[in-house]
């Protein structure tokens, strides 16, 4: 039987939290592939790095087991670090950001020291892919990300050999919720330290501009904040009245973030906050937040995609993995960790070598071991493999090198970290073909989802069925009948010497602005309207006009007579300056009724055009 070739895949990821390994540069001299309680917990970035290792291992395992899958060749594994050795707080505190030495060390030792390296899975950091990916890229060393999500990836002119068996964050999948719930408005909070949290607010920003909803702030926070940073970010969204809010950054970021911003003044029950990254945390959050964490992320909306339907596929690789560690992984945990992704990028990157040799046949086991054939590798390779994977049955990589999958949204109960779903998309992202509309959603276990902008106004109508509107009628009714019937008294008896010497017009201009006044109550009754909200205005300014000034103008026309020293012995001369009153009166009551008219019509215009 003739021996094999050996070929060689790098695993690159945060081995720096197991406290077992030994480096040289970045190489990993020593391994231990078998779980050992007292280096590895599941919680924290030790159980994260061991078990995509193992993923990565059991995938290799099916290949080289598989005869019909790259005949003749063997698969080896390498593995290297991206933040250096041992680190006894990378555990817990490590979140990727060793860009640096990602880029300066392992990427070399990877491109240039162990050059019988053909293919790299990336179970890292977004912050950590950036130097390393382009690097490899340059070196034409196709490389599967299976957790990194920011979008700067996609861009296929920096990243030509880097893709990823998930979606990246877009901002499209907050748009189809956002317009769903009919939200025109929301704000944004993202981690400004991390790549993540930087590279997704730009693209996110720009996908809900483009979809018509207005970004009405969007606060940049670092990693590690005080009390006093989060009590003005808490100030500023309640100074915009941001209801929905979208949290982009690393899991410890968001729940940490969305915990204070509460703390800081932000009642849970007004807020809903959406992230596409989970909330996780490495340490416990009752006791490094607050005891009453879990009730206060009620309602929080998870974002994200759905795991493979079909099972079994999935538990089949936790038995495969639980074998390798010689002690069984819980089940939940499978894509928690990114496992399924990280062993369909095995799948994928060595189905794609085999389909580059099967469809040449003048390419040579020797030719792929050689790194003859890296050009013909970059991620157009995986596009469509026909590969029917773990993380969804059918494994088509879009345009930009990344997966496409529905969107599920998950609700945060309250209960501990547990989640319920209640929403899935097609796979274009354009709708939700399923919807639980009775199920509780939002922090107050409501399934409406709340205004998205300051608290609604309680709107009153004074209807004729309440007892506001009826006694308005009454008094509207009781007013315009007795000035009507005054007026009537009045002109009935206008050559009585008693009714003449109250000085007709005068009175009758009042009784008229009384009767004007009693008729703009009945502008009060019913549902408001632009024109009855200007008639109330314009009635009330006349009736005080009319009343005023026929009071003001007998007092005037009096102190006229009495100021011209003359004797008026006849009344023709005291209806002349009567008349010249009335006309005074005339001209002031038009006056009065059209700047009134004209400054009511500019206001509701102003209003009507900032609505």
């Amino acid at each position: 039987m003739s021996t094999p070739t050996n070929i060689t895949l790098a695993s690159v990821g945060s081995y720096c939290s197991i406290n077992h390994i030994t480096v040289n540069g970045s190489y990993i001299n020593n391994f231990n592939t078998t779980f050992d309680p007292s280096f590895i917990n599941l919680e924290d970035n030790s159980g994260w790095s061991f078990y995509g290792d193992l993923a990565v291992v059991a995938a290799i395992e099916r290949i080289n087991s598989d005869p019909t899958i790259l005949p003749g060749i063997h698969v080896n594994l390498k593995r290297f670090t991206d933040c250096g050795g041992y680190d006894p707080e990378a555990a817990l505190l490590y979140d990727g950001k060793s860009g640096g030495y990602a880029a300066a060390v392992t990427a070399m030792d990877v491109a240039d020291v162990h050059t019988d390296v053909i293919g790299v899975v990336g179970n890292e950091f977004s912050s950590a892919v950036i130097g390393i990916g382009e690097i490899l890229s340059l070196y034409q060393l196709p490389f599967c990300g299976n957790c990194a999500t920011s979008p700067r990836f996609s861009d296929k002119n920096k990243y030509p050999y880097y893709w990823r068996p998930l979606p990246p964050v877009t901002g499209d999948s907050y748009l189809l919720v956002l317009k769903t719930w009919n939200v025109k408005r929301v704000a944004i909070v993202y981690e400004k330290d991390s790549e993540l949290g930087l590279s997704s607010a730009q693209i996110v920003h720009q996908s809900l501009v483009r979809g018509k909803i207005e970004v009405i702030t969007s606060i940049a926070l670092p990693s590690d904040l005080d009390k006093a940073a989060y009590d003005v970010s808490s100030k500023a969204l309640k100074t915009f009245h941001s209801r929905y809010v979208i949290v982009l950054g690393s899991n410890p970021f968001i729940g940490s973030t969305v915990y204070r911003l509460s703390k800081s003044g932000l009642n849970p029950t007004e807020m809903v906050y959406l992230s596409e990254n989970a909330l996780q945390h490495f340490m416990d959050p009752l006791i490094t937040l607050g005891p009453d964490y879990y009730n206060v992320i009620r309602g929080f909306i998870w974002v994200t995609n759905p795991v493979n339907p079909v099972h079994q596929v999935v538990k089949q690789m936790q038995a495969e993995v639980s074998k390798v560690a010689g002690a069984e992984i819980p089940f939940e945990y499978v894509s928690r960790i990114y496992l399924t992704q990280a062993y369909d990028c095995v799948m994928m990157m060595l189905l794609g070598f085999h389909k580059l040799l099967q469809e040449n046949p003048e390419y040579t086991a020797e030719m792929l071991q050689n790194r003859q054939l890296q050009r013909h590798m970059n991620w157009i390779l995986f596009k469509d493999l026909e590969y029917n994977g773990l993380t969804w049955d059918e494994m088509r990589l879009n345009p930009t090198g990344d997966l496409e999958l529905p969107i599920i949204l998950y609700r945060y109960t309250g209960d501990h970290l547990n989640v319920t779903s209640f929403a899935l998309s097609n796979l274009d992202w354009t709708e939700f073909i399923e919807y639980n509309k009775t199920a509780p959603i939002f922090h107050n276990n409501s399934t409406v989802p709340p205004p998205d902008g300051p608290k609604p106004l309680t709107h009153y109508s004074n209807t004729v069925t309440t007892h506001q509107g009826i006694l308005l009628a009454i008094l509207a009714s009781i007013g315009t009948i007795a000035t009507v019937s005054l007026a009537a008294l009045v002109v009935s008896f206008r050559n009585n010497k008693a009714v003449r010497r109250a000085a007709i017009p005068e009175i009758l201009t009042f009784i008229g602005g009384c009767n004007i006044g009693y008729t703009s109550l009945w502008f009060y009754i019913g549902d408001p309207t632009a024109s009855g909200c200007k008639a109330r205005v314009v009635l009330v300014a006349v009736s005080y006009v009319c009343m005023v000034a026929s009071l003001t103008l007998r007092s005037l026309f009096m102190v006229a007579i009495f100021l011209s020293g003359k004797a008026y012995r006849n009344s023709k001369a005291l209806k002349n300056v009567q008349a010249r009153f009335w006309g005074y009166l005339a001209l002031f009551v038009a006056i009065e009724v059209g700047f009134a008219d004209v400054g009511n019509s500019v206001v509701l215009d102003d209003k009507d055009a900032h609505n």
